[in-house]
């Protein structure tokens, strides 16, 4: 997969010395004047790693690695998820601390979900609360950022996780940043299915955001946040709130050909439509989010199309359409074929409640 960098004008001669200095380098490294949508940023901090605003990686933020073979390769390592091999190089590099060295393990952690024993809990530093000009403070906030996202994902005690991102958004003050980690806190809210907080936290960075790619994924997170909200008796304004939210997602990851994503956001539109009573709107989400998967290997995203599928198709039959309930019970069958019960017992069990209640509604 090659790798978009964008280096400043000043620092290209030494750039391209280290690239050449490297066989095959040059064919995974591709240069663009768009610093926004670059995975490698090169200036005079360094080799900088852009913000993976489109979860491509793990949400680990890295200081500037030294402008050298060794900190491009170590870069280049860590854009493609490669941790042993970027500390490898990191290592061999004299001036690389024993804590930069510390901060790839545990952002190999973060990347596998993989909980930290007490070395790694207490290399989890955060500097001084009173950072002393514009470096140390941007230095304070990537760490809080970071201590939060470690704890986040490497499962650890939620309540210490919950405090962990609060520090880090008061202590981070650049608005990109800060924006980066509100990302993540919504998506720590919403795992702990607190909709409303989740949309609070999106909110409240959104207008501050410039950044394209930064604002679709926090309007996708927000997205997510309404979906959550979406019950029983259904609030007319969140829905139209979250109808414009999730067509743009749903145009912007077709454009991009995302299948996956594509499919997720179509499922969910079609339980807007569902909801709405569109029910024939619906059913062509759900179809589309099917197609879009098809030769996809992921199970569960074509599974819940088609759950969601049966799901539309049984509510069209209640309203009076009683033909729908056959392809209503074929479409959860269909999902059965992935959500088996030993894959995911929950939703297996959920499924086959509502084929029972379909099956005694549906006329003999």
């Amino acid at each position: 997969m090659p790798l978009s960098v964008h280096v400043r004008t000043d620092h290209a001669t030494d750039f391209e010395r280290l690239v050449a200095a490297r066989d095959g380098l040059a064919e995974v490294l591709t240069h663009t004047d768009d610093a926004a949508t670059a995975d490698l940023l090169v200036g005079d901090a360094g080799l900088v790693l852009a913000l993976p605003w489109d979860d491509a990686r793990p949400p680990y933020r890295f200081p500037a690695l030294p402008l050298s073979e060794a900190g491009l390769l170590a870069a280049c390592n860590l854009v493609l998820g490669d941790y042993e091999t970027a500390h490898q190089h990191l290592a061999t590099q004299p001036d690389v601390t024993p804590a930069l060295l510390a901060e790839v393990v545990l952002a190999h952690h973060v990347a596998y979900g993989q909980p930290i024993d007490a070395a790694m809990a207490a290399a989890l530093r955060v500097s001084s609360d009173n950072p002393s000009d514009d470096n140390d403070a941007a230095e304070h906030g990537r760490q809080a950022h970071n201590r939060a996202v470690v704890l986040h994902y490497t499962h650890a005690d939620r309540d210490d996780a919950q405090a962990a991102y609060a520090l880090a958004i008061a202590a981070t003050q650049s608005s990109q940043a800060r924006a980066f980690t509100a990302k993540h806190y919504a998506t720590f809210l919403l795992d702990g299915d607190a909709a409303p907080p989740a949309e609070r936290v999106v909110t409240d960075v959104l207008a501050d955001v410039a950044d394209t790619a930064a604002r679709d994924a926090l309007n996708e997170t927000l997205g997510q946040a309404l979906l959550a909200q979406v019950a029983p008796p259904y609030d007319a304004d969140l829905l139209a709130r979250l109808k414009p939210l999730l067509w743009a997602q749903v145009e912007r990851h077709e454009a991009a050909d995302r299948p996956v994503a594509l499919a997720m956001r179509l499922t969910d539109a079609a339980l807007v439509a569902q909801v709405e009573g569109s029910f024939a709107e619906a059913v062509g989400y759900a179809r589309r989010a099917i197609a879009a998967v098809e030769y996809e290997d992921v199970p569960g995203v074509w599974a819940q199309a088609f759950m969601r599928k049966g799901s539309v198709l049984h509510a069209w039959a209640e309203a009076g359409h009683p033909q729908f309930y056959k392809p209503a019970s074929e479409a959860y069958q269909q999902a059965l074929k992935a959500f088996t019960r030993d894959a995911a017992p929950a939703t297996f069990a959920e499924i086959h409640h509502e084929l029972g209640i379909l099956y005694a509604e549906m006329p003999g």
